[in-house]
Formats: structure tokens, C-alpha cells, sequence
């Protein structure tokens, strides 16, 4: 993570786009995917919400589910600009009846109308620790997605953010989940983990990247991550839809 620079709605539909990709993802029975996305032109938030009024019951017949949802706030680096980002849980055995359901797919009309389709990113994710379920609403997080340098192992990642979570915390930013990247499913991004921290105190930025426990840790962290592949997006939860 780089402090000087550093998931409410978006479209399941398309994930459904993408069934036998899904399928194949990973191996575990319960699985989940991550899809971020914009709006359309014109297109409000009240208006996303409507769409996911009536694609969340769909979902839910066949086991899929919205964990967390989150607005994006701002881009604080990265090469995307996101308004929404949803964290769901799926049954990869259950996808391809959702595709098939008649009253998803009258939904397809509304749903191209209301998202920028063509800039949708869909993650597929692996647990790591932690749990991003559960949020109180209004209250502020941060995604984090990283690119490990070519030839670098997991295990060096996790020895950067043992070192610089304490440093975190002191500053009120606190890791809430991690997760590994099965596969990109739709979009230009191959991250290899996606994380979620919450926001707990404002200002953390400038204090974590004065503190001189992370100023340590920069070669290490350049010796990691593909610095400038980089995404940070400030978020806000919501309710459930």
C-alpha cells in the first residue's frame, strides 16, 4: 500500500455474462466475486438501487448474496473511476440457473441503461482473513487492490503487512479483510490481492506516511508490489438493498 498516494451496487448482471468462466474459477463450494463499476450518464444511485431491488431476490432463489456494498467516495490512485463496488457470495453450482431465469433476464434492458457495462472490472476471490460483511452503514473504508511483482511470493506480502499493520492501526486504519485473486472475469485488471480497510479516524494518510516505522518499510514495499498498478478507492457502506 502506498499512503502518499495508497466494495451498494453494481452489476451482478454481468457476472452472469460470465457463468462458465465463474464455474471454473476456483474449487471451493462457496466462493466470491468482486465487481466494481460506473454509471451511466444521468443515471442516479436511487436509480441503481432500483435495478438491485429486483435482482437481489433473483440471486438470492439459487444461493448467490450481497455481502458488503459500498459507494466510492473518491479515487485516491489508480487507473479506474468506479461510483460502485459489491463484494458477493456465490455458489458457483447455482450461477448458470440464475442466467437462466426468465426474470433476470427481462432485467437486461434496465441493466444496460443504468451501468457503463463496458467498463465493468469482475473479480473472482479466494478468503484470505478477515470478513468485509456485516458493515454499519455510512461508515467509511478503503479498497485496496495490489499487483505482486513478477516472481514475487504471497509470503513476502504478508511479511510487509505484518510489519506495517501496527503502523496502520496507530494512525486509525485497520485491515478488515484480505483476499487472493482467482481470475480476472471481465476487464483490464490482474491484481493479485484485494483488500479492505476501515477508516477510522481522519487524516491517517499523512500520519501513517510520516511515521517512520512505514518510511522503513518502502523498500520492501517497492521490492513487492507493482507500485504503479496500484488502486485506492475511498468508500462509504451501505445498507443492505
Amino acid at each position: 500500500m502506498r499512503i502518499q498516494h495508497c466494495l451498494t451496487i453494481s452489476t451482478f448482471a454481468a457476472a452472469l455474462c460470465l457463468l462458465p468462466q465463474i464455474s471454473q474459477a476456483g474449487t471451493t463450494k462457496t466462493q466470491y466475486m468482486l465487481d466494481i463499476i460506473d454509471l451511466q450518464p444521468g443515471v442516479s444511485m436511487a436509480q441503481a438501487e432500483e435495478y438491485f431491488s429486483q435482482i437481489r431476490p433473483i440471486a438470492a432463489k439459487y444461493g448467490a448474496e450481497i455481502l458488503s456494498s459500498w459507494h466510492v467516495d473518491g479515487k485516491i490512485m489508480g487507473p479506474i473511476e468506479p461510483r460502485l463496488v459489491n463484494l458477493w457470495r456465490i455458489s458457483p453450482d447455482s450461477l448458470k440457473s440464475i442466467g437462466q431465469d426468465e426474470d433476470y433476464q427481462s432485467l437486461q434492458g434496465l441493466r444496460d441503461r443504468t451501468f457503463k457495462m463496458n467498463e465493468l472490472q469482475l473479480l473472482s476471490l479466494a478468503a484470505k482473513e478477515g470478513c468485509a460483511c456485516g458493515l454499519q452503514a455510512g461508515g467509511k473504508y478503503m479498497l485496496d487492490i495490489l499487483h505482486l511483482k513478477k516472481g514475487v511470493p504471497l509470503k513476502q506480502a504478508d511479511k510487509y503487512f505484518s510489519r506495517i499493520h501496527p503502523v496502520t492501526k496507530d494512525h486509525g486504519l485497520s485491515p478488515l479483510a484480505s483476499f487472493t485473486v482467482n481470475k480476472s472475469l471481465r476487464g483490464n485488471l490482474r491484481p493479485t490481492l484485494v483488500q479492505v480497510w476501515q477508516i477510522e479516524k481522519e487524516g491517517f494518510m499523512k500520519g501513517i506516511g510520516s511515521d517512520k516505522r512505514y518510511k522503513k518499510n518502502i523498500p520492501l514495499r517497492e521490492r513487492t508490489f507493482e507500485m504503479k498498478k496500484t488502486i485506492l478507492l475511498n468508500m462509504t457502506a451501505q445498507a443492505g438493498l
